[in-house]
């Protein structure tokens, strides 16, 4: 048989137990900037849709799961971009042994150009909803998920 909760404190466990369980599930894929449609634009609100759900638990003093999150998020975008201009220096480099016509830009695709404008513009935005979630975390201190 369930137990039922019969003290305030009880209820406002189980109420953040639920709350936390409907945030987690609101929370937008890591790889979400390469999914399609490759749209600087539909990327931005997509962004700001979800740093305002964080934004939102940040204002009721919970910062798991978003905090964690948002740094895998960070680690992700950071690492595409890292790989992209290894890839980019790499391509290059390869184009001077192989080919003896005129250096141009390697990624000159429009694709990948929106895609580097979608990482440039979301890392400051995301690294600043984290430096907020470390501060409530260490003022009002919370085990992070």
């Amino acid at each position: 048989m369930k137990k039922i909760p019969r003290t305030t404190e009880d209820i406002v466990t189980n109420l953040v137990i639920i709350l936390r369980i409907f945030i987690y599930m609101e929370m937008i894929p890591i790889d979400w900037y390469i999914q399609s449609p490759i749209d600087f634009e539909h990327k931005q609100y997509v962004l700001f849709a979800y740093l305002q759900r964080v934004d939102s638990t940040y204002l009721n003093k919970i910062v798991s799961p978003h905090l964690l999150h948002l740094e895998k998020l960070e680690t992700e975008i950071l690492g595409f971009k890292k790989n992209l201009k290894e890839l980019e220096s790499d391509l290059k480099k390869q184009r001077y042994l192989y080919f003896d016509n005129d250096p141009k830009n390697v990624f000159d695709n429009d694709k990948i150009k929106e895609l580097v404008d979608i990482v440039e513009f979301s890392i400051p935005q995301i690294h600043s909803r984290i430096q907020i979630g470390y501060k409530i975390a260490n003022k009002y201190k919370q085990v992070i998920y």
